[in-house]
């Protein structure tokens, strides 16, 4: 008897996380003269919700109870074979996103309305 070959799976599409964060307060600014750095890295692949509960960050499925005290980060959704970066959650008290200027490629950043700067 012959056996037909299964198609290879579709590669699954995945974003890759990296946190850094630092004890130190620096009033929600980045702190590029932090030295102890905490980074952690994650790859997400489906929507999940990333929280922060001092230097520990965590990507936690979208629909699990951040724990008590963290601070809900973003949200990374998949629709429609893309990943998008939204805010936490609606309702949330979620902190605004921002693009660390540094980071930039040199031809800049094109800015788009309602766009923080």
């Amino acid at each position: 008897a012959m056996e037909r070959a299964q198609p290879p799976a579709a590669p699954a599409q995945a974003v890759q996380v990296v946190s850094s964060t630092w004890a130190r307060d620096s009033h929600d600014l980045f702190d590029f003269e932090a030295h102890h750095l905490h980074t952690k890295t994650f790859t997400v692949l489906k929507s999940m919700v990333c929280v922060r509960n001092d230097t520990n960050v965590e990507m936690l499925n979208e629909r699990a109870s951040p724990p008590l005290g963290s601070d809900p980060l973003l949200r990374l959704v998949q629709k429609d074979g893309a990943f998008w970066v939204d805010k936490a959650s609606p309702q949330s008290s979620s902190k605004k996103l921002w693009l660390v200027v540094r980071d930039t490629p040199p031809c800049g950043h094109r800015l788009s309305e309602n766009d923080v700067i």
